[in-house]
C-alpha cells in the first residue's frame, strides 16, 4: 500500500561547488498531483539562465519511432519496454537491489496495482496503425506551441529511433574541438548556420538493371525488372545491391536522402494474392579494399550509413503540408490515406531515407540496397511481427525499369569550398 505523500526534499550547500536540492516538491496547476525535481544552482545570488531537463519515458509516442514508414518495429519495442520500462516501473519492489534506481518513495505496489498501471507499448502500437488513431493522435503535439527555448542534441548514428525529432530542430552554430574517446583523435567541428545546408546540391544517382549506381541518367529502352522475395531477414542475404564506381575525388554527403522507386508484387504459384508491399532500403559506404566502413549506432554497434522503409499502402504524400520538402516527403499516415496494392500493378513510391553525414574519399564507393525485409546491421531494430504475415506481404516483389520507370536516389552533396 502506498505511503502518504510527504516532503522529502534535501538541500546540500557544501559538497559541491554549487547548491544541490534533491526531490524538490512542485505542485501541478492542472490537478492535485505533484512532481519531484532535482535543482542545481550556483552559489552566487545574481540571476542566471535556467535549463530544465524533463525525460520520463511514455511522455509521448512518436509514430515514426514505432512505425518506420508504417512498419512496426516490434522486436525493439518489446526489448526496450521490458528492459527499460517494466523493470523500472513505479512501485516495483527491490528496484535498488536490482540496480534499477532508488526504491519507490511512496512504497511498493501490489502485482495487481502494477498490472493496472502498466501500459505495454508493444501491445498499444500493435493495435494502432495510423497517426489519426486515438492512441497516436492524443500524443501528437504541435511543437510550435512551445515557447520555452529548447536545446536539442541529435546523433546522426541514431538512424532507427531518436533522430527524427532533433534533426528537425533549427540549430545554432557552434565551433570547438572535442576528442573521440574511442580513437583518441581530435575532431574539428564545422560551424553551420542552417539545416539542411543552404549550399546543398541535390544530385540524382540512378539505379540500373545491371546493378549500377550512377550519376549518369540511364535510358532503359525495354521493360525490365529485378525480383526479390518478401519477408526476408538479415541472415537470408536477399537483396539487390547497386554500387557506384570508385569516386575519383572526395565527396561530402550531408542531409536528407530520398529514393523514388517503382515496385510491384506478384503471388507465387502456390500462394494467395498478396495485399501489400514493404520496401526496405540501405545505404552503405565501402573502402578501397572492398570492406564496409561502419559508423556508430544507437547502442554503440557498428552500422551502415542510413536506412529507409515504406509500406506501399501508405505511400500517399501530402505536398500541401508545411513540413513537406522534395528531399523529405511528408506523409500524414492517416487511416483515409491507405491506398490499394493490387498484384501485378506497378507503384511509384518515394522512400524517405533518414538524414546522414559522411565523406567518401577518393577510391571509395557507395551502395544502395533494395529488399523485402531487414538486412545486415539492423540489430535489435528489426521489423518482424505477426503484422507482416505471409498472407498479406508474402510472395515476390519486383523493382521495375523501362521508358516509363526511372529509379534513382537523390543525394545531398555539399560542394567543396574554394581553396
Amino acid at each position: 500500500m502506498p505511503n502518504q505523500i510527504r516532503d522529502i526534499s534535501v538541500i546540500d550547500k557544501d559538497t559541491y561547488p554549487y547548491i544541490f536540492e534533491q526531490n524538490v516538491t512542485v505542485k501541478l496547476r492542472s490537478n492535485t498531483g505533484l512532481v519531484r525535481l532535482n535543482v542545481y544552482r550556483p552559489k552566487k545570488s545574481e540571476g542566471v539562465p535556467v535549463i530544465i531537463t524533463y525525460g520520463p519515458y511514455g511522455k509521448d509516442t512518436p509514430y515514426e519511432e514505432c512505425r518506420h514508414g508504417g512498419i512496426l518495429t516490434a522486436p525493439f519495442l518489446k526489448f526496450w519496454f521490458n528492459r527499460q520500462v517494466k523493470s523500472n516501473q513505479y512501485g516495483l519492489a527491490n528496484r535498488s537491489k536490482n540496480q534499477r534506481g532508488l526504491d519507490t518513495i511512496k512504497g511498493d505496489l501490489s502485482k495487481e496495482e502494477l498490472k493496472g498501471n502498466c501500459r505495454d507499448q508493444l501491445i498499444n502500437n500493435s493495435n494502432n496503425f495510423f497517426r489519426d488513431d486515438e492512441y497516436y493522435a492524443s500524443r501528437d503535439y504541435n511543437l510550435e506551441d512551445i515557447e520555452v527555448p529548447l536545446l536539442s542534441f541529435g546523433n546522426l548514428g541514431n538512424i532507427v529511433v531518436h533522430l527524427r525529432v532533433p534533426i528537425a530542430v533549427r540549430k545554432s552554430p557552434f565551433k570547438h574541438d572535442t576528442i573521440d574517446a574511442a580513437s583518441g583523435r581530435a575532431i574539428q567541428f564545422r560551424a553551420e548556420k542552417e539545416w539542411p545546408l543552404a549550399r546543398t546540391t541535390y544530385t540524382k544517382y540512378f539505379l540500373t538493371p545491371d546493378l549500377d549506381f550512377t550519376p549518369d541518367e540511364q535510358q532503359c529502352q525495354i521493360h525490365k525488372r529485378l525480383s526479390y522475395p518478401a519477408l526476408t531477414v538479415p541472415d537470408d542475404n536477399s537483396y539487390h545491391r547497386f554500387m557506384t564506381k570508385p569516386f575519383d575525388h572526395d565527396v561530402e554527403i550531408t542531409g536528407h536522402i530520398v529514393a523514388p522507386v517503382n515496385v510491384s508484387v506478384t503471388p507465387e504459384l502456390t500462394g494467395g494474392a498478396p495485399k501489400d508491399i514493404d520496401v526496405f532500403v540501405t545505404v552503405r559506404h565501402w573502402a578501397k579494399d572492398g570492406s564496409e566502413i561502419f559508423y556508430t549506432g544507437s547502442i554503440g554497434d557498428p552500422v551502415f550509413v542510413s536506412k529507409g522503409w515504406q509500406r506501399v499502402s501508405l505511400r500517399k504524400i501530402n505536398k500541401d503540408h508545411p513540413n513537406h520538402r522534395e528531399y523529405r516527403p511528408w506523409r500524414d499516415s492517416f487511416s483515409p490515406d491507405v491506398q490499394p496494392v493490387i498484384p501485378g500493378e506497378i507503384y511509384g513510391v518515394d522512400i524517405e531515407i533518414w538524414p546522414t553525414q559522411l565523406v567518401l574519399q577518393s577510391g571509395e564507393k557507395l551502395s544502395f540496397e533494395v529488399s523485402g525485409g531487414d538486412t545486415q546491421g539492423v540489430g535489435i531494430f528489426s521489423h518482424e511481427s505477426p503484422e507482416r504475415s505471409p498472407e498479406r506481404f508474402g510472395d515476390i516483389n519486383h523493382l521495375h525499369f523501362g521508358p516509363r520507370y526511372s529509379n534513382y536516389v537523390v543525394l545531398p552533396i555539399i560542394p567543396t569550398a574554394p581553396s
